[in-house]
């Protein structure tokens, strides 16, 4: 009953979100904006996107290595726009991660996919936080300085929670000082987490945390690029500071993120001059990117999958992507 409840609560959340800003922003200014986009920069920005995703592959990949379950680059570029498919649809902002990690599942053990998919999402924030902070310094605003205040909280939450998984018995030890925190260190999730990252060793967060830096630095890049195509002339620095941000939004309850997103865009650039439409518009071109990826990752999972109907029907086995990953891990 909980499920049910908690999907209408994220639909309620994201209709009503969008109703709302749609609303004040106008639907024909909002129209107006998009129609008036510069294509070629648009463009530009959807290569960044594809080249962020092949970025966060071979973070992946840097985690797989460490945890000595190589998995190769392709399949698991492969993985990741799958993954963006089925966020189109899940009602979660998660949802491709559990798909990631049930398909990762066939090449890998099952607490290694575990592991390797929630530690390269934290290593994912900690790299935009690090980057925001880095440009703090060079934009002395209101807004800028409480959104390096998030990016900063960012980055010290991220490294407390990779601390706690990697260090079961300092968890435990919070556990027991604070009563209010025993529910938490004793869920079968926690509990579940922290067995899966027992593979897993600091060398390899800092190896992805690296490889992480110019992922973040694309996704910046992307928003850039939006806004330019969208006649929004604001400082680079900005959009660095407004990244952690808008990551950490999109973790909220919300169907595909749709809502929470625009919200954030809202808080973040409205106040450095922007207008509600072109906020709204903003958010919505980055959607428009996501979908375009998440239709490539659903069109590769059709062919995928109907290449192996056809081998099984004929009793042979299917040259797809996912027989290039290696045979010989067996499952746990």
């Amino acid at each position: 009953m909980k499920k049910p409840l908690g999907i209408l609560l994220k639909i309620l959340i994201s209709a009503a979100l969008l109703l709302w800003l749609v609303g004040r922003a106008g639907p024909r200014n909002i129209w107006g904006q998009l129609a008036g986009a510069d294509l070629r920069l648009v463009g530009l920005a959807l290569a960044g996107f594809l080249l962020g995703v092949a970025i966060r592959a071979y973070r992946w990949r840097s985690l797989l290595v460490i945890s000595r379950q190589p998995v190769p680059l392709l399949r698991l570029t492969y993985l990741y726009l799958v993954g963006l498919f089925f966020d189109l649809f899940l009602p979660t902002g998660m949802g491709g991660d559990v798909v990631k990690a049930a398909e990762l599942r066939r090449d890998t053990r099952t607490s290694t996919a575990i592991s390797t998919v929630v530690s390269e999402r934290l290593m994912g924030l900690l790299g935009a936080a690090l980057l925001a902070l880095a440009a703090f310094p060079f934009s002395p605003t209101t807004i800028t300085s409480a959104l390096g205040g998030v990016a900063l909280m960012t980055t010290l939450g991220i490294l407390l929670v990779t601390w706690a998984l990697l260090k079961p018995a300092w968890l435990a030890w919070l556990g027991h000082r604070l009563p209010l925190l025993r529910p938490l260190v004793g869920s079968r999730r926690v509990r579940a987490l922290q067995a899966a990252f027992a593979g897993l060793e600091w060398r390899g967060f800092l190896i992805a945390l690296a490889i992480s830096l110019p992922f973040a630095l694309s996704n910046v890049v992307v928003y850039w690029l939006i806004g330019l195509g969208l006649a929004v002339h604001l400082p680079f620095g900005y959009y660095l500071l407004a990244s952690p941000f808008i990551s950490l939004a999109t973790l909220l309850p919300s169907i595909n993120t749709l809502g929470v997103r625009e919200a954030s865009y809202q808080l973040v650039f409205v106040p450095l001059g922007v207008s509600p439409a072109q906020a709204v518009a903003m958010s919505l071109a980055f959607q428009g990117l996501r979908l375009a990826a998440g239709l490539l990752g659903g069109t590769l999972y059709l062919v995928n999958g109907g290449r192996q109907l056809l081998a099984q029907s004929g009793g042979e086995a299917a040259p797809s992507v996912q027989s290039a990953a290696p045979t010989e891990v067996r499952k746990v």
